[in-house]
């Protein structure tokens, strides 16, 4: 464990050598890091498309992203269950025995109570990428090799994440995803139910927006919730 303790702040000394050499790409990273149309926005609109598609496979691929959703949001409760259960971890930015270069844009005391293990975006964002696996491989690949540029480099170059954090995270994610994704009662239960999408319209579709606008969020409001109960 100590080994593993000291090669992340190693990681962490070795992105952060790089902050401050170029400040246009220091603003670009911390954009990206907060940018929820190229985060969330990007994936939800993807499956908005995929929705939509009309062909021979329209319904199974909408029983399948309706499980993608379901998937996902069962992934980013386990994530948030997990930052409340697991001992708080200082984040890399709030840790001054690393001595971190701070970006001039980033505010350190805002993360200063968020504990760090695990990243509940890498949880999300991989339990989203793993599940539409399942409805496009193509898609699917594209997500999880976009969400390392996307959504995980800039926690760690930024110093909001040690790696083990998105690591784990990511796996936890990914399991999630795939283990919800390929379970057969899953899909005989949506399957069984799927009529509420086409017999109640004016409901169904009011409310999946409502939830695609909070994934874009990252639960936000949600998730500040628990964190005051916790």
């Amino acid at each position: 464990m100590e080994q593993i303790i000291q090669l992340d702040r190693q990681i962490s000394l070795f992105f952060n050598g790089f902050v401050g050499k170029h400040i246009s790409f220091d603003a670009i990273v911390f954009f990206q890091s907060n940018n929820n149309v190229l985060k969330a926005g990007l994936i939800m609109l993807t499956i908005w498309g995929l929705w939509f598609i009309q062909d021979a496979q329209t319904r199974e691929r909408r029983v399948r992203l309706c499980m993608t959703i379901l998937a996902s949001l069962l992934a980013i409760a386990v994530g948030r269950f997990l930052v409340m259960v697991f001992p708080h971890r200082m984040r890399p930015i709030n840790d001054p025995s690393l001595g971190l270069h701070i970006p001039e844009e980033v505010n350190m005391y805002a993360w200063d109570a968020l504990s760090s293990f695990p990243s509940d975006h890498a949880v999300l964002f991989y339990a989203l990428s793993v599940s539409l696996f399942v409805v496009s491989k193509r898609v699917g690949l594209f997500f999880m090799f976009s969400s390392v540029i996307l959504i995980l480099f800039p926690r760690v170059y930024l110093g909001y994440h040690f790696a083990t954090d998105l690591i784990v995270g990511a796996m936890v994610g990914a399991a999630i995803g795939y283990f919800v994704t390929k379970s057969q009662w899953v899909y005989q239960q949506i399957d069984r139910y799927f009529f509420i999408t086409e017999r109640y319209q004016q409901f169904f579709y009011p409310f999946m927006f409502l939830v695609t606008y909070q994934f874009c969020e990252m639960f936000s409001d949600i998730r500040a919730f628990f964190d005051i109960m916790h």
